[in-house]
């Protein structure tokens, strides 16, 4: 005593879910209601589902050489949201060289959590269990609880030849090297066996043997000019690995231009260079591929043109080994060679991209179809007109990949076929034969993209008011949502109402509500791929006096510490009000998890600066407002993802002399941006590096990697945010060129980079390009994204030796400087010539320049010595939002100036987010369009003046590439003045039609809604100036800057002072000018 300890054992979710309304598979919220004696007392209970693995897919085979795993777990606890929020354990294989696996959160909605876990080389394979357990479970229950295991096999692949060298042997015989994959490591030579046509060869060593790849090499004996199959056996292994071997004469030889003899499917013509034949005539010459003739069209001494016959198989496989071309000549002369067989470009698959915004086409092979964008019309079709939407962009974005990016009512769906009309698609080299339509039927993404909601909607409104609740989303399709009561009692009549909601907007009124009871309002939505939300949640309550309502609007998500935000009230005066003063507002940011203060504000606006929250860290945002002593309090929440880390190697891809010996590659520009720290020294960001890890990798075009000439062994360089490279020391053959790559990471965050080196076999200046740029930023691809509208970017090269000269280009679609035909000016966007140390573009001047477009930006330096050096990047043109459509949301009976017109925009989307709104107004015989302020709300409110309107919404992403909405035609009749008696107005006796403004736009000014109050005295200004011929020039713009007045100027910029300041010019200039 006083205590009494009262123990209740709660029922199972399913069985509460029955009375309250909510899913019974997802968990839930809801109240426990105890009677003691003569109290009673309520609690909260909260039910949370267990997790399920749900999807486990290994992205490739999975092998001891390592593989990536794409694990998608249902209803995970709350408490994970990073990869920081869980442990992987891993048994029953070993890691080589001490490897861990690497694991990183791909997506998170609140049905599910998508991870890629990386596994590194094993010793062995074996049956792979995994354990994914949360550090800490929700409150209450231990982590154990919420543990997931998952099983997988890693199993020994079937050993591949990657290369052979040389790829032609002599018919005397020869040493072959030959390199394996998808092989555990070997003890030596002893555990490999070889044929030749079925007859034992000698494995006479290995070179190397890791869980890279096996080198060998093998005897090849004497023989005759022909081919045979060269077998490799691992002892104890099932399975060969198996290539081709062609034995070539010394005196008669066949070869191609470009090395390889290629000729489409269906066959062709073959051009051929012929050695050793030099008595022969073309009718002295036989030819045959793999015995069926080839007839010899033309002949000359030392080369010939063949007919080459069709592939045997058709449809040709892929891949189709290559078949065997011999000519025969007097004397017994006898060459052979290899045909490789090319198939058309076949569509591998269409399938959604994680938004459903996009369709990829994806293409087994690299085409000839030109890079950018290009026109849909007769290049796309769905299964019914119209499913794509009314516009489409179709960009190639690489030689294999088209992007289609649908236009707003799109309605395909996955399991619907689509085709590609591009009936002259060839393979890149141009050697096959035309693809002719393809089709194939569209599939949904692994990993659909989780939406974001955000619920606009009052925290306290009075008992004669109504709660409108708003849902916004960054979709390019409506979704489902639905809607629950998580407070509410069992019977409670909210429960049913709001079961019967499906779409995004929903009214409560307060009559309905319990004065002074908190209600929990819950939302869930699901996209047309199946992907759902988290449950976003409100809480009502119904005050008894007549308190204002407010509500805070907030970007979209997702909310990273990089980006700055504005957070926005918006208000009504309560409908039980007897008088309606101004509200003052007040703004509070705290720490979730400790409650500590972060940030206070004043004013309608709350502007939280970029890095002052943490990532990975909630925030409480309360909005406190006060009107003539009635109160009122909004409140959200602020989750701040971990931002990505940003990996970047200088100097772009460049070419380097192949026997450097003290090659430096940099990735310290590399960031992660939750660690970033203003410099007040500098005004620069520091620390951006701190505590990342690097680790550096080198490949061969064959994509295997790198290895030291002395042992074989594969090349390591260090740790360190910069490398030194021998490339001396490197067994590179005659490889044209290597890929150096980095992977940054810190904690369980991780991400890669890497830059292309030519190698040239003389000496070269080494030359780094570099940038920078207004409205630019790097993609996730490496490339250095542009506003084409607005963008300005400066290229540079590092080092600059006095005396250089430069010879600068820009190629992609509608711009190759190459070709002498684009005007090199300033007026087409080119600031300095094409020979200046510096190229500086103003993107926005530039014709040509293709919306998606990617575009190679090249160097080449010369030094006064002589050597010259090259260097390149990759420009990335931004598309603006699009998908989407606006349109204002009328009833019909809308008065002038007294009803706000609501404009709705729905479906824009943009891969550079957020996206932000502003509304222009141009009145009948205005000269141009008055601008709201952008928002990031996608809908806004204007007050017009009777009259003809012309309105557009400008839609922008974060890097500032806009597009317009349609035009959109609004026509307002006068609206009779009501009888209007206010002692408070400025100037008694006025009209009714001056005392009506004047009372509206204070009002407006009461509530803090300056966007509305600017466009509706502009509105005013603009229609009184039209009716009375007077201006407003000598009363309200003074000071003129621009066109327009200073407190015009201030108010635009969120100044509530600027705004009274403009409004009252107004309202002078009406009672002067509005003569009865």
């Amino acid at each position: 005593p006083p205590y009494v300890d009262v123990q209740v054992t709660a029922p199972a979710w399913s069985a509460v879910a029955l009375r309250t309304g909510g899913n019974g598979s997802k968990g839930g919220a809801a109240v426990l209601a105890l009677t003691c004696e003569a109290s009673s007392l309520q609690s909260r209970l909260t039910w949370v589902p267990l997790p399920a693995l749900a999807t486990l897919r290994a992205e490739g085979p999975c092998s001891p050489a390592g593989c990536s795993l794409l694990l998608v777990l249902a209803d995970p606890s709350p408490t994970v949201q990073a990869e920081d929020d869980l442990v992987l354990a891993v048994s029953g294989v070993a890691f080589r060289d001490a490897g861990a696996p690497k694991m990183v959160v791909v997506s998170r909605s609140g049905g599910s959590i998508a991870l890629r876990i990386t596994l590194p080389p094993m010793t062995s394979a074996g049956a792979l269990v995994g354990t994914l357990t949360p550090t800490a479970g929700p409150e209450g229950i231990e982590a154990s609880a919420f543990a997931v295991s998952f099983a997988l096999n890693v199993t020994s692949l079937t050993p591949r030849v990657v290369s052979v060298s040389p790829e032609l042997v002599p018919e005397s015989g020869a040493s072959v090297t030959v390199q394996l994959a998808d092989l555990a490591p070997v003890a030596g030579a002893g555990s490999l066996s070889a044929t030749l046509g079925g007859a034992p060869v000698s494995v006479t060593g290995v070179l190397f043997s890791d869980a890279k790849g096996t080198g060998l090499t093998v005897a090849v004996p004497a023989r005759a000019p022909g081919t045979a199959e060269l077998r490799v056996q691992v002892a104890g292994l099932d399975g060969e690995a198996a290539v081709l071997v062609v034995v070539v004469s010394s005196a008669y030889t066949i070869s191609c231009d470009g090395g390889r003899c290629k000729v489409p499917a269906s066959g062709g013509a073959l051009a051929v260079e012929l050695e050793g034949f030099g008595s022969a005539t073309a009718s002295s010459l036989s030819a045959a591929v793999d015995g069926a003739a080839a007839s010899i069209t033309a002949f000359a001494p030392g080369t010939a043109s063949l007919s080459i016959p069709a592939h045997p198989v058709q449809p040709l496989p892929e891949p189709a080994a290559p078949l065997v071309l011999t000519v025969s000549g007097p004397g017994g002369a006898v060459a052979v060679a290899q045909v490789h067989y090319i198939r058309a470009p076949q569509l591998r698959r269409v399938v959604f991209n994680e938004a459903g915004t996009a369709l990829r086409f994806e293409l087994d092979a690299p085409s000839d179809a030109p890079s950018g964008a290009v026109a849909c019309a007769g290049l796309v079709q769905g299964p019914a007109p119209g499913s794509l939407g009314l516009t489409q962009t179709c960009t190639w974005a690489s030689a294999s990949l088209l992007e289609v990016l649908m236009g707003a009512n799109a309605s395909v769906l996955p399991g619907h076929a689509v085709s590609l009309l591009a009936s002259a698609l060839r393979t890149a080299d141009g050697v096959s034969d035309v693809s002719g339509a393809l089709s194939a039927v569209v599939e949904a993404p692994t990993i659909p993209w989780a939406p974001e909601l955000t619920v606009r909607g009052p925290s306290d409104i009075g008992s004669c008011d109504a709660a409108r609740f708003d849902v916004e989303v960054r979709s390019t399709r409506p979704l489902v949502y639905e809607w629950t009561c998580d407070s509410c009692s069992e019977g409670d009549a909210l429960i049913a109402r709001l079961a019967l909601v499906s779409g995004g907007t929903h009214r409560i009124d307060g009559a309905d509500l319990v004065p002074e009871v908190p209600y929990t309002i819950g939302v869930r939505g699901r996209t047309f791929l199946g992907a759902t939300s988290q449950v976003t949640q409100r809480v009502l309550t119904a005050r008894t006096g007549p308190t204002p309502m407010l509500t805070i609007v907030k970007p979209p998500g997702p909310y990273v510490r990089g980006n700055d935000m504005y957070l926005t009230s918006t208000a009504e005066f309560s409908s039980c009000a007897t008088s309606e003063a101004p509200l003052e507002y007040a703004w509070t940011v705290t720490s979730h998890a400790d409650q500590a203060v972060v940030l206070e504000s004043h004013g309608a606006v709350l502007h939280i600066p970029k890095n002052t929250l943490a990532g990975g860290a909630r925030y409480d945002v309360r909005l406190d407002g006060t009107s003539a002593g009635a109160a009122a309090r909004a409140s959200d929440s602020l989750s701040i993802q971990r931002s990505p880390l940003s990996a970047r190697v200088a100097g772009g891809d460049r070419t380097v002399f192949r026997r450097d010996a003290a090659l430096i590659v940099d990735a310290s520009a590399s960031a992660d941006p939750d660690a970033c720290v203003l410099d007040a020294a500098t005004g620069e960001m520091a620390g951006c590096g701190e505590g990342l890890a690097y680790e550096w990798t080198c490949a061969l075009p064959s994509g295997l990697q790198c290895r030291l000439s002395a042992t074989q062994a594969v090349a390591s360089f260090g740790t360190a945010s910069t490398a030194s490279l021998d490339l001396s020391a490197l067994d590179l053959g005659a490889a044209p060129s290597i890929v150096l790559g980095v992977t940054v990471s810190k904690g369980e965050r991780f991400a890669s980079a890497s830059v292309s080196l030519a190698l040239a076999d003389e000496p070269v200046a080494n030359v780094l390009i570099v940038w920078s740029g207004e409205l630019a930023a790097t993609d996730s691809s490496g490339a250095v994204r542009v506003d084409a509208q607005n963008g300005r970017l400066v290229l540079w090269t590092d080092p600059v030796e006095p005396g250089s000269s430069f010879k600068w280009d820009v190629v992609g679609p509608g711009l190759d400087t190459t070709s002498g035909a684009v005007a090199v000016t300033q007026a087409n966007g080119f600031a300095s010539g094409l020979t200046s140390a510096e190229l500086a573009l103003n993107l926005g001047d530039m014709a040509g320049l293709v919306l998606g477009g990617r575009y190679t930006v090249s160097v080449q330096v010369t030094l006064p010595s002589g050597l010259r050096g090259v260097a390149g990047m990759t420009v990335s043109v931004n598309r603006p939002p699009s998908g989407g459509q606006c349109a204002p949301q009328l009833t019909g009976s809308e008065r002038a100036l007294m009803d706000a017109i609501e404009i709705g925009c729905e479906d824009w989307w943009s891969d550079m987010l957020p996206v932000s709104y502003q509304v222009g107004v141009k009145g009948e015989g205005d000269a141009g369009y008055s601008w709201s302020s952008p928002s990031f709300s996608e809908s806004s409110q204007v007050r017009l003046s009777a009259g003809r309107y012309s309105l557009l919404v400008r839609i922008a992403d974060a890097l500032g590439t806009a597009t317009l909405s349609s035009e959109l035609a609004l026509e307002l009749a006068e609206t009779p003045p009501p009888a209007f008696d206010n002692s408070s107005l400025a100037v008694a006796g006025d009209d009714a039609v001056a005392a009506q403004i004047e009372g509206l736009f204070e009002r407006m000014d009461g509530l803090g809604n300056v966007q509305q109050l600017m466009l509706a005295s502009e509105s005013v200004v603009n229609s009184g100036e039209r009716a009375t011929g007077a201006t407003c020039g000598g009363v309200c713009v003074g000071a003129d800057v621009g066109g327009d007045s200073v407190v015009k100027q201030a108010a635009q910029q969120r100044s509530r002072g600027g705004a009274a300041g403009w409004v009252e010019c107004v309202l002078d200039w009406v009672t002067e000018s509005f003569d009865g």
